[in-house]
């Protein structure tokens, strides 16, 4: 998963930015990572990441900007080890 990261941090750090100043109109697509680090005083532990990607679009008017957006997420955390 770290050779994920980096390929999409690369990808991400290549993406040109695109602004304009008419306002918040329009959609836009982008990526997501995280990372999970679980430790707990009762043995329990377990580390993972997550990567995901995410669509939207908004619409001004006046001074309210209305949008939705939809996000998927992949996330597989196991946790080993406690009292049992």
């Amino acid at each position: 998963m770290g050779r994920i990261r980096l390929l999409l941090a690369v990808i991400c750090a290549a993406l040109p930015a695109f602004a304009t100043a008419q306002g918040f109109d329009g959609t836009y697509v982008g990526l997501q990572l995280g990372t999970a680090d679980v430790s707990t005083n009762v043995g329990v532990d377990g580390d993972d990441e997550s990567i995901g990607i995410h669509v939207g679009i908004n619409l001004s008017v006046g001074q309210y900007v209305y949008g939705g957006e939809i996000d998927y997420d992949q996330f597989d955390l196991t946790l080993s080890g406690g009292a049992g």
